[in-house]
C-alpha cells in the first residue's frame, strides 16, 4: 500500500469533528491553555526524542505480545520488530475498538500517522521505533462497530449491518454464521476477487476481535505494525496496575472529574459528565459490569466487592479498563512515547 497520498484537510469538515479537535488543529482558541504544542509540527516530536533514551519492556510483556502476533500469523516485519521492545525502542501507540471489516477510514489514517511518525523519529534519532495498535477488544457496545458503508457499482453509499446481538465483549463474539452473512452482503455490493474472500473467511474463524486484528495486519504488517489486546497480558502485570488503581480510587475519580470541569468551564462540550467510577469494569462471564466507588465501598451490579485484585480476577471474572483509564494502562504496559489520537479521544487523552 502506498503511503504517499494519505492527506485529508480536516478543516474542510467543519462540525463533523468535536470543537476540541478543531481548535487543536487550527492552533486557535482556548484549547491552547491545555495543550502547549502544535500537533501538526512533527519537528516538535523529533526534538522531544533527541537525547531521550529508548524504553525497554519487561520480558513477559514482550513474550505476551510475540505470542499474540504469532497466533495471528503476523508477517516477518512485525515479528522482527517485537524484540526491539526488549532491547530498547521508542513506542508509538494508537488504537480503536474492533470493527467489522476494519471500520471507519480514520482508523487507517491513525495507523498511517503512526507509521509516518515512526519513520521520521527513527531516521533522525537513529533509534529503533515501533508502532503498536491497541485493539480494545473488551468493548461490548456492538452497535459501535457492527456496520460499514461501501460504494456500489454506481458509486452510491450502501450501509451493511451485522445481525443484532446482545452487548458482549468483542473478543467473545464468535458468531461465525452472522459474520459470514455479513460478508456475503458486502461481497454482493463490491464483488471482491476470490483470494480476498478466502482471506476473509480464514480471518473470521476465531472471534470479532481477532478478525479485526488480522485485517489490520493484512494491510500493515509489511510496515511492521504490532497488534495487542488488553486480554493477552499476564495477570502479574495487569494485577499490579489494577492494585494501584484500587489503592488510589478517590484520586483517580477526582482527577477525571476535575478535568471534565476544567474543559467545560472553558466552553468545551465534552459529553463525558462526572463519574463515581475509578474507570474499571468486571467482565463476568459474557457481561461487562461497571465498578463504582460509593462512599469508599466498591460496588458492581449491586454487589459489594473486595478491594483485593486477586479476589476480583477469579477464573470466571476479569478486570478491564474504561476509556479514561485505558491511556494509563497503555502507558504502564507499553511505556508509551507518543499516542496518536482520534478526534474524540482528545477529550480524555
Amino acid at each position: 500500500m502506498s503511503r504517499n497520498n494519505f492527506y485529508l484537510p480536516f478543516k474542510d469538515f467543519g462540525g463533523l469533528y468535536p470543537d476540541i479537535f478543531q481548535e487543536l488543529v487550527s492552533g486557535k482558541g482556548s484549547i491552547t491553555e491545555f495543550i502547549k504544542f502544535d500537533p501538526t509540527d512533527f519537528t516538535f516530536f523529533v526534538d522531544h526524542f533527541r537525547g531521550r533514551p529508548p524504553v525497554k519492556l519487561p520480558q513477559q510483556v514482550v513474550q505476551d505480545i510475540l505470542q499474540y502476533n504469532t497466533l495471528l500469523r503476523a508477517g516477518r516485519q512485525t515479528i522482527q520488530n517485537i524484540p526491539k521492545l526488549l532491547t530498547g525502542a521508542h513506542v508509538i501507540v494508537t488504537g480503536q475498538q474492533p470493527n467489522v471489516y476494519g471500520g471507519p477510514m480514520y482508523i487507517l489514517f491513525k495507523v498511517h500517522t503512526c507509521l509516518l511518525l515512526r519513520d521520521l523519529i527513527e531516521t533522525i534519532t537513529k533509534t529503533p521505533t515501533v508502532c503498536i495498535f491497541w485493539n480494545h477488544s473488551d468493548d461490548d457496545k456492538i452497535a459501535n462497530f457492527d456496520d460499514i458503508v461501501v460504494l456500489d457499482k454506481n458509486k452510491r453509499p450502501v450501509r451493511i449491518e451485522l445481525d443484532k446481538t446482545d452487548e458482549i465483549p468483542a473478543y467473545l463474539y464468535n458468531n461465525i454464521s452472522a459474520l459470514t452473512r455479513f460478508s456475503s452482503k458486502v461481497w454482493d455490493v463490491i464483488a471482491p476477487p476470490e483470494e480476498f474472500k478466502e482471506s476473509i473467511k480464514e480471518s473470521m474463524k476465531a472471534n470479532l476481535a481477532s478478525f479485526f486484528s488480522k485485517l489490520l495486519l493484512n494491510i500493515f504488517d509489511n510496515e511492521g505494525l504490532i497488534l495487542v489486546e488488553p486480554r493477552i497480558f499476564s495477570y502479574e502485570f495487569m494485577n499490579h496496575f489494577y492494585s494501584f488503581v484500587l489503592d488510589n480510587t478517590d484520586s483517580i475519580i477526582k482527577a477525571f472529574n476535575d478535568g471534565v470541569s476544567s474543559l467545560e468551564e472553558a466552553g468545551f462540550k465534552t459529553g463525558l459528565g462526572k463519574t463515581n467510577s475509578p474507570g474499571m469494569f468486571l467482565i463476568d462471564g459474557k457481561k461487562k459490569k461497571k465498578i463504582n466507588n460509593l462512599d469508599g465501598t466498591l460496588v458492581c451490579d449491586g454487589e459489594k466487592l473486595s478491594s483485593d485484585v486477586a479476589d476480583l480476577n477469579t477464573h470466571f471474572r476479569r478486570l478491564t479498563a474504561s476509556f479514561f483509564l485505558r491511556p494509563l494502562l497503555q502507558d504502564a504496559l507499553l511505556k508509551t512515547s507518543v499516542y496518536v489520537s482520534g478526534p474524540n479521544e482528545l477529550t480524555y487523552q
